[in-house]
């Protein structure tokens, strides 16, 4: 009996282990990702209304709540923020939010805010800059939210109407479709939440999902079935709320779940924040927002 109580209270050690080996791998990217740069650093901008707007929207842990719109940050933002500064044609205002999804607050928490503060920059920009087209760019859970709102606005309920929408360029979207126009190395799939590629209604021609071979994040039809299976019980916790509500994925799943973490979540981690060359798929990416320009 001794040892039969001792195997039940294992079972959801395991789980909880494996799948906090999931989450940490999840976290990881987002840390990681701030320190990815193409060879542009975090410059700030002149705040001022353009032809051409493009609202950037950072990744996890890669921006904080209350930095300035006209600092471009984060892995692979900065670096776009960059590149579409020009005078006279074009510029970019970022989204700040609170971003330490799976660290300090749930995914879904962190989601929702960048996808209200994003809403909200959108509705703005358009008032303040009233003759403007506005694009969207967003990497990976800012892809999300990015992502989100063009779903809004080809829908006509978005924070402004389809004909002063330039495009959208999500990279590495956890939403990923396979109806996108495709601008990175992975064949046509689908992301790890799924996908919204059959939402974007008016827009949808204009919309690029860049995304490379191996990335966990939006290539993951092949190593995440586990992950994609169980991802509403990993949406929802964080390492500071010390892994609660794991325990709810099956039992059976555990042992699948750590060989998924080893072969496809690990290295799907390490190209997610890497893989990206400015001239590959992010240059194709700047290339398809540039296309769109007034």
């Amino acid at each position: 009996m001794r040892t039969l109580l001792r195997r039940r209270s294992v079972a959801p050690a395991l789980t909880v282990l494996a799948a906090g080996a999931v989450v940490s791998a999840l976290a990881a990217p987002a840390a990681g990702a701030f320190s990815v740069s193409l060879g542009s650093v975090a410059t700030p901008v002149v705040p001022r209304c353009e032809p051409n707007i493009v609202i950037i929207v950072p990744g996890g842990a890669n921006t904080a709540e209350g930095l300035p719109e006209n600092l471009p940050v984060g892995g692979y933002s900065s670096d776009m923020g960059a590149h579409l500064d020009q005078f006279g044609y074009s510029t970019s205002r970022t989204v700040s939010y609170d971003s330490g999804a799976f660290v300090a607050r749930d995914y879904t928490s962190a989601a929702a805010d960048a996808t209200a503060q994003t809403r909200e920059l959108v509705e703005r920009t358009a008032a303040e800059c009233p003759d403007a087209r506005i694009s969207l760019y967003g990497y990976s859970l800012g892809a999300d939210a990015a992502a989100h709102i063009a779903a809004e606005i080809g829908q006509g309920r978005g924070p402004i109407s389809a004909d002063r929408f330039g495009s959208g360029v999500f990279q590495a979207n956890p939403y990923r479709g396979k109806s996108t126009v495709q601008g990175g190395t992975a064949t046509p799939g689908t992301g790890v939440l799924g996908d919204l590629s059959d939402s974007y209604g008016t827009v949808a021609d204009r919309i690029m999902d860049v995304c490379d071979r191996g990335d966990f994040t939006c290539d993951s039809d092949t190593w995440t079935g586990d992950v994609r299976a169980n991802r509403d019980a990993f949406l929802g916790v964080s390492v500071q709320a010390g892994y609660q509500g794991l325990t709810s994925i099956p039992g059976e799943q555990r042992n699948a779940l750590a060989l998924e973490t080893l072969i496809g979540v690990l290295p799907g981690t390490y190209l997610h924040t890497t893989s990206y060359s400015g001239s590959g798929s992010f240059s194709r990416g700047e290339g398809f927002l540039r296309s769109h320009m007034a």
